[in-house]
């Protein structure tokens, strides 16, 4: 053999077979290679390189101006090479190979597959990616009378996701994502206005829109980067470990197909970037010389999100395939791709279409600050909020903050954005935290030493039942519907102590985080079942199914996990000359 293979194996009733040893029999999801040695990083390389150049004139013109203009470059690059080292070989015991609507047959034990060989190419993150930003910027600080302040700004820019495939079919292919300047106007307003003109109560206010800049994972997953290939074979011969002997792949070749083809193709035309749109509203009241009461109401919403939508699609020259379509979720462009799914039979006609992205907040803060003075600081905020939605946001909280932005879970299949019901999901979300009381305060001592504190104290998060339908993800009673975790409160202190000695000062210090050592769990394991019990779409669009007799109970099914860390304890010294 030239090298080792990993092999893998769903191994469902093979007593038919007595011919078969028992050492090839094995429990579902086997393999026979240490997951830890499977992958290999040679390099992992990301640069950024920026230049800002911005310059403000000052005009009185119907009262005091601030003019700002400004211009950045970033130039971000990616080189990677990070993926699998050993070739796999997936063992498909006792079924026929189907994929996406072509049953190519079976052997006398099955069928395989490979991949990562030198046959199907590498399997893995292998690229080599530049991507440029441009910005610009304009803004106008305008006081009028002394006692009104508007601050008017938009911002633009213009960027691009870029091609990482290496094939030269696809080299005359740019910029698969480009939104040029036209595309990305971000307006921003807002205004203070002190009431007496002594500044013992201001107003103030904003409203602005801002517009996310792209990741740079999501073209390395869809245009290219990310690199795999299988290979499809009859299994004629139990005897799965002479698969690659010598490069020898016995049995009949099915075929070949790249799971990651650069798709190019399956981005929404005129996509709009992600955009969200910010309104707030409060005052401040000065109470004394060292004191202010304030108060501030804000509004969040999303208003455009780009993620990715798996559909089964019809390819030009016959047959089918699934995409995963990169969209502004709810709009028309997506909603024809599910029209053309239906026309084909692959969704039901009345599979309903996908709901525009939803991540709404609104939040009401009330802080009392006082200043340091007579050796002390400190103050006190609360803060009443609600955040609802379907969408948790680019790190997806749902995921448990999963780090896969513009390429999550949410909007990858159609039922995963409805409940059983066939309601739209539509709830808190898993960051969710109604009530949040913060307090700190320090004092220094006239010996030298500063004691200090933070208080949090929260509402538990939204626990909401998830099930295995073709993908966790699946919310069958929508959100929030197990109640929250625990209320959170925990308390930090730091001390300080300065010791003069006359020439060089001696500076002690000691953080304490978690000063009671609370261990209040953060998380709550909600998958109930452990494997899929997916109906089927037919059934999903009826609602009233149920789940096969035979599905297992995951017990860790509500369970408290992820609890808060216990105390810890930094020290540190500090030679002040």
């Amino acid at each position: 053999m030239d090298q080792p293979y990993n092999y893998m194996a769903t191994t469902n009733d093979l007593a038919k077979w007595p011919e078969i040893p028992a050492e090839f029999r094995h429990p579902k999801d086997w393999t026979n290679y240490p997951s830890a040695g499977l992958y290999e990083t040679i390099k992992n390389i990301n640069s950024r390189i920026s230049v800002n150049a911005d310059f403000t004139y000052f005009a009185n013109i119907g009262g005091e101006h601030a003019f700002k203009a400004g211009v950045q470059f970033v130039r971000q690059t990616q080189d990677v090479n990070d993926g699998r080292v050993v070739p796999t070989v997936y063992i498909g015991w006792d079924s026929s190979f189907t994929a996406y609507g072509t049953e190519y047959g079976r052997g006398t034990y099955g069928w395989y597959s490979v991949r990562g060989n030198d046959v199907t190419g590498p399997y893995g993150d292998f690229y080599l990616a530049t991507a440029n930003r441009w910005a610009i910027y304009l803004q106008d600080s305008w006081t009028i009378k002394e006692r009104l302040t508007l601050n008017i700004g938009v911002r633009t820019e213009s960027e691009y996701l870029p091609n990482y495939s290496t094939d030269p079919d696809y080299a005359d292919v740019k910029k698969p994502v480009n939104f040029p300047f036209a595309d990305k106007i971000a307006p921003r307003f807002g205004f203070v206005y002190d009431v007496y003109g002594d500044s013992s109560l201001k107003v103030f206010g904003n409203f602005a829109i801002y517009q996310d800049v792209m990741k740079l994972y999501m073209a390395a997953n869809a245009f290219g980067g990310f690199k795999w290939t299988s290979a499809y074979y009859s299994l004629d011969h139990w005897d799965y470990t002479q698969i690659g002997v010598n490069n020898n792949y016995p049995g009949t070749f099915y075929t070949s197909y790249n799971h990651r083809p650069p798709a190019f193709d399956d981005v929404e035309p005129g996509m709009k970037p992600f955009t969200q749109r910010e309104i707030s509203l409060g005052g401040e009241k000065k109470l004394s010389e060292n004191m202010a009461l304030s108060v501030r109401v804000v509004n969040k919403s999303v208003l455009y999100a780009i993620e990715d939508a798996a559909l089964v699609l019809p390819v030009p020259g016959g047959g089918v395939n699934e995409f995963y379509l990169f969209c502004n979720p709810g709009g028309d462009w997506i909603k024809g791709k599910f029209d053309e799914s239906k026309a084909d039979g692959h969704l039901e006609a009345d599979t309903p279409y996908l709901d525009k992205a939803k991540r709404l907040y609104w939040g009401v803060n009330v802080a009392l600050d006082k200043r340091f003075s007579d050796n002390w600081l400190g103050g006190i905020s609360l803060t009443w909020s609600r955040f609802t939605g379907n969408y948790s946001g680019l790190a997806n909280s749902d995921e448990y903050g999963r780090n896969a932005p513009n390429g999550e879970r949410a909007f990858d299949l159609w039922h995963l954005m409805f409940d059983k019901n066939l309601d739209p999901l539509d709830g808190p979300l898993p960051t969710d935290r109604p009530l949040v009381l913060k307090a700190y305060g320090s004092y220094v001592f006239d010996f030298g030493l500063t004691v200090g504190g933070i208080i949090n104290a929260m509402s538990g998060t939204p626990i909401t039942e998830d099930w295995n339908v073709d993908s966790t993800g699946y919310f069958p009673y929508n959100r929030g519907n197990l109640g929250r975790t625990p209320f959170l409160w925990f308390t930090n202190l730091y001390v300080e102590y300065n010791l003069n000695l006359g020439g060089p000062r001696i500076q002690l210090s000691a953080n304490i985080d978690n000063v009671f050592n609370v261990s209040t769990s953060r998380r709550v394991y909600t998958e109930k079942f452990i494997d899929n019990v997916s109906p089927g779409d037919r059934a999903l669009l009826d609602k009233d199914w149920d789940i096969p007799e035979d599905s297992e109970l995951d017990s860790l099914f509500n369970k408290e996990f992820s609890f808060y860390p216990p105390i810890e304890v930094r020290l540190g010294i500090k030679f002040i000359f």
